[in-house]
């Protein structure tokens, strides 16, 4: 099966009632992120900035909910890469937050489950690393760094997963929003295509593999 092939991968979407904060909690450099409470459960809601997408519709020729469904098959793709490093590594266990789209008051939202914790950023996705002493804690560091390396050679050198990023929770390590940087634009809308980014990530620059 081909880990990139998202004609085999299915977006989960879904729709009902539910509140959403007035305005957003955080605003990244491409999305802005809303609290969503639906079902007694609590979902972080997220759309594009208007930069971003300018970018989507002008350079990419594609829609905003075309880029919510690349997102959810990039974690769909992370996923799969994260069961296998499990099967292989069971002691250093890793899973990503599940994605979905939503449907708010007619417009589309990308959605995933709010995580309690402390979050960290352990990565970026142009091969920039944190070494503060929260990011290198437990080894997570070294686990994030390695996780990224796997992807590479799992894929055989057609993949890499980048900007790692989330909590430490119960023993094991809960990521979320991956960037795939591929060897042919099928990632989400971060993907960078590069063999300098590709260089610079595999040659253990990320830490210890």
């Amino acid at each position: 099966v081909d880990l990139l092939d998202d004609h085999r991968l299915t977006v989960q979407e879904f729709e009902g009632s539910g509140r959403m904060s007035p305005s957003p909690f955080a605003a990244g450099s491409m999305r802005l992120a809303w609290f969503l409470e639906s079902g007694g459960l609590v979902y972080v809601a997220k759309r594009y900035n208007q930069e971003t997408l300018r970018f989507l519709t002008d350079a990419l020729d594609i829609s905003e909910k075309r880029a919510f469904e690349k997102d959810v098959c990039t974690y769909l793709v992370a996923s799969r890469f994260a069961s296998r490093w499990n099967r292989r590594s069971p002691g250093c266990r890793v899973r990503f937050v599940e994605p979905m789209i939503a449907r708010i008051n007619g417009e589309a939202y990308f959605c995933e489950r709010f995580v309690e914790g402390k979050f960290v950023k352990w990565n970026t996705n142009t091969g920039l690393v944190n070494h503060s002493p929260e990011a290198v804690k437990n080894d997570m560091g070294d686990l994030s760094a390695s996780f990224c390396h796997f992807t590479f050679v799992e894929s055989k050198g057609q993949v890499m997963l980048v900007d790692v990023q989330g909590w430490e929770s119960g023993g094991e390590a809960v990521f979320t929003d991956p960037q795939l940087h591929t060897r042919s634009f099928k990632g989400s809308s971060g993907d960078r295509q590069s063999d300098a980014l590709y260089r610079k990530f595999s040659i253990g620059n990320l830490g210890r593999t």
